[in-house]
């Protein structure tokens, strides 16, 4: 009965890492634009009141056909946020999930014109940035005076101005979300700016994309930080990262659970060995420790049947290579006979041993992973002549999960 429990539980896992192939991937940033308001003291302008005969300037045309000022800035905010790969609602009900606020407020929006000069324009925006899941909240001011010899031409370089700026307040959004930028490329390692103070550790996985298209240029791993930077390793190139390009990382837990099936061949002992295990790699890069659960299913030379269970801890040494990783494992625990068809092996704790095996592995998608393995494995009794020997290699493969 303990038996085919604990393969239950090793199947359902192994059919849970499957399943997880066909789940796609879900945006990880939740936020909520609220829109640009104004000041009761400032009134909304409508745009074609204020156009005269600037009928050639694209600009013009194209805010015109918005209708009015609000619409331009909520146009360029959100597009500017979708380039960057942001996925904002405009309706707080559609999601209960928000993680992020922003909230623009024009405060300032004064149209002069100069008795000498054509008109002047002073305006102001005033951006309210929220993070929900630790309860604070910045705050950005845009100003700009923009200038034009219509009230047209100057509301549009007004605008212009405005616009160019947005990437002041995104670079603040940035600092309060899981994106940073890189700041240096020298010899294969980017720098980032950011480092333990924005939550990243050692192991963890980034990619850059570029600021104007949202294409992801770049694959990292973190390899050392400190306070303010982080310093990671290139994987792989989909694009050349260049300096000021912003990373993600992909918010992993830090957890990598695998699950694998061997065959085992020993001198008197052959058959099956399926198991499973949990490594840690949030803030370690090229030492994970590790737990698991191994049940081997064997049958000696005279057709007896044994079945042995062995939880273990240990540890894993791992090379990351572009999309590969190449690791070594080292594993100790104690065996237990849950079944035996030997004459004088009864049930019980009689064994303990180890593992040794080597992995290659291959990263598939955000979550999920393919490995190979090889090793050999031993589990010994202190009663000898009761208990056999049960050594031998293993070679075989799984699926990993990383959370």
């Amino acid at each position: 009965m303990i038996k085919k429990n604990l393969i239950s539980i090793i199947l359902l896992f192994f059919a849970f890492n499957l399943y997880s192939l066909e789940i796609p991937p879900t945006a990880e940033l939740h936020i909520y634009y609220s829109g640009v308001v104004w000041t009761s003291m400032q009134q909304e302008t409508d745009l074609s009141e204020e156009r005269e005969e600037i009928e050639e300037m694209e600009k013009i045309e194209e805010i015109e056909e918005m209708g009015n000022i609000s619409s331009y800035i909520n146009k360029s905010f959100l597009d500017l946020l979708a380039a960057l790969g942001f996925s904002a609602i405009l309706d707080a009900s559609d999601s209960t999930e928000i993680i992020y606020s922003v909230s623009p407020e024009i405060t300032e929006f004064d149209l002069v014109e100069s008795e000498t000069s054509g008109f002047f324009l002073k305006a102001s925006i005033f951006f309210v940035i929220e993070n929900h899941s630790n309860n604070t909240t910045r705050v950005h001011t845009v100003s700009t005076i923009g200038w034009g010899n219509t009230g047209s031409e100057a509301i549009a370089n007004t605008l212009d101005n405005i616009v160019s700026q947005f990437g002041d307040v995104i670079a603040l959004f940035e600092e309060m979300s899981d994106t940073f930028r890189i700041i240096d490329i020298y010899q294969g390692t980017v720098v980032i700016n950011a480092g333990r103070g924005k939550r990243i550790r050692t192991g963890d996985f980034l990619y850059s994309y570029d600021y104007h298209t949202g294409i992801r240029t770049g694959n990292f791993i973190i390899e050392r930080t400190d306070g303010n930077l982080s310093y990671a390793k290139i994987l792989d190139i989909k694009k050349k990262p260049e300096t000021g390009d912003p990373v993600k990382s992909y918010n992993y837990i830090g957890i990598l659970s695998k699950t694998y099936v061997n065959y085992f061949s020993g001198i008197e002992f052959s058959g099956y060995l399926a198991g499973t295990m949990v490594l840690w790699t949030r803030g370690l890069y090229s030492f994970n420790p590790l737990l698991g659960l191994n049940v081997l299913n064997l049958t000696n030379s005279n057709d007896s049947k044994v079945v042995l269970i062995t939880p273990y801890l240990g540890f894993r040494i791992v090379r990351h290579i572009k999309s590969f990783s190449f690791s070594s494992v080292v594993s100790l625990g104690r065996g237990y006979l849950s079944e035996s068809e030997i004459y004088g092996a009864d049930p019980g704790w009689e064994y303990f041993g180890g593992t040794v095996k080597a992995e290659a592995e291959k990263r598939i998608m955000k979550h999920f992973s393919i490995h190979l393995e090889a090793g050999f494995t031993g589990w010994f009794s202190s009663d000898f002549q009761n208990y056999p020997d049960i050594t031998g290699f293993t070679f075989g493969g799984g699926i990993g999960l990383k959370f």
